[in-house]
């Protein structure tokens, strides 16, 4: 078990021609991304547009169901819009006027999770020949209550280091 502040320290060095190496492969990704972003927009606006056709088709076949407690058997396979009242609602309106719901439900949900956090502070000093760099990472975690979820297998194998 760890204790609630534990600290993890990480040191990197870097050469001149290792930090040429990773630009010249990140170039290289780039152009291969910028390759295959034309078929990857060609390929989401066709979808949008077969989904804009189904949505039109779907609401020009919709039919209004006349009860919402008994559904008829005639409806069956078809689109149905059931429309029932939910109880005493009041009503809102947003300030300036600007949205206005007659009746409305709303539900908010605020969840949160006791969890391992991780903060990192880093600090590159540059060597004085060479080009090189060198980095010291230091990772310190805490655990407590969060609404956001936080990658443990990071904090794990970080942990575990």
């Amino acid at each position: 078990m760890y204790s609630r502040d534990d600290r993890v320290t990480e040191v990197t060095h870097q050469s001149f021609l290792g930090k040429m190496g990773g630009a010249c492969c990140g170039l290289l990704v780039g152009l291969m991304l910028y390759a295959g972003a034309g078929a990857l927009i060609w390929w989401n606006e066709g979808r949008a547009v077969f989904t804009d056709r189904a949505i039109h088709a779907g609401l020009a076949s919709v039919v209004e169901s006349p009860s919402c407690d008994v559904l008829d058997a005639t409806l069956e396979g078809r689109l149905v819009h059931v429309s029932c009242p939910l109880g005493r609602l009041d009503n809102y309106s947003f300030i300036g006027g600007a949205l206005r719901v007659e009746t409305a439900a709303f539900v908010r949900v605020d969840a949160e999770m006791y969890q391992w956090e991780e903060m990192t502070r880093s600090e590159t000093t540059k060597d004085s020949v060479g080009g090189g760099s060198t980095t010291r990472k230091t990772y310190s975690y805490s655990t407590g209550w969060l609404g956001r979820c936080v990658n443990a297998v990071r904090i794990i194998t970080g942990l575990s280091g």
